[in-house]
């Protein structure tokens, strides 16, 4: 539905639509975009496991600090997966 509306916004504009295509795919803004997901990451997993360490001393109920942990090992084990699967790649 939005990329519907945004075409229709930018058939009465070539120009935007040119500008907003080459931006789309410029190599600066990636790379940009790829560190700030990065950074993001590696803030994540430590705000987590403070997270479940504050949880877990608070003596919330078990079943929840064992999701959570869950939670936490499935984002772990889904970095490792890519992180083998761009190393095989590269």
């Amino acid at each position: 539905m939005g990329i519907w509306i945004q075409a229709k916004t930018l058939a009465k504009s070539p120009d935007a639509y040119r500008q907003i295509a080459i931006e789309s795919k410029d190599e600066r803004n990636i790379l940009i975009a790829n560190q700030a997901k990065a950074k993001a990451y590696d803030s994540m997993i430590y705000i987590f496991a403070a997270l479940l360490l504050t949880f877990s001393l608070m003596g919330v109920d078990a079943v929840l600090v064992l999701m959570l942990v869950g939670c936490y090992l499935l984002v772990v084990g889904i970095s490792i997966y890519y992180r083998i699967k761009f190393d095989k790649e590269m």
